[in-house]
């Protein structure tokens, strides 16, 4: 008897984009801030939520349009700014939007080392297929 199993490689990089989708959205527009380890550290943490969500984004769908991908990331991050605009708690800043964008850069670019490439391949390889740069 042969068994399926519970989740394909390529589904397990889509679980983890909506989960660190889920967490960014929480974090953003949440009533209790991160704590401030040094002054402006709020622009680090847009930095490493968006390296991440570049990342898991870049895995979860690899042979999307990159730029397609960087606009709908970039239009994530305008519209928590416009959304935090509007909660008396939460104050929006162009900077933060700058600080996204230098954390998707950041991502792009890590996603070009080695082993997430390799890595990323690994989810997307098909049975029999002989090319190793389909990906």
């Amino acid at each position: 008897m042969i068994y399926a199993p519970l989740f394909s490689r390529p589904t397990l990089p889509r679980l983890a984009l909506i989960t660190v989708l889920s967490m960014l959205l929480y974090a953003a527009l949440v009533d209790n801030p991160a704590p401030e380890i040094a002054h402006n550290s709020d622009k680090l943490y847009h930095i490493i939520a968006f390296t991440a969500l570049a990342i898991c984004t870049r895995m979860a769908f690899p042979r999307g349009s990159l730029w397609r991908q960087i606009v709908a990331m970039l239009a994530l991050g305008a519209a928590i700014e416009v959304i935090q605009y509007f909660q008396s708690y939460n104050v929006a800043d162009v900077w933060d939007l700058v600080a996204d964008a230098i954390g998707i850069g950041f991502g792009l670019a890590l996603m070009r080392l080695p082993p997430l490439a390799r890595c990323r391949d690994w989810f997307w390889h098909r049975e029999g297929t002989t090319d190793t740069n389909a990906a």
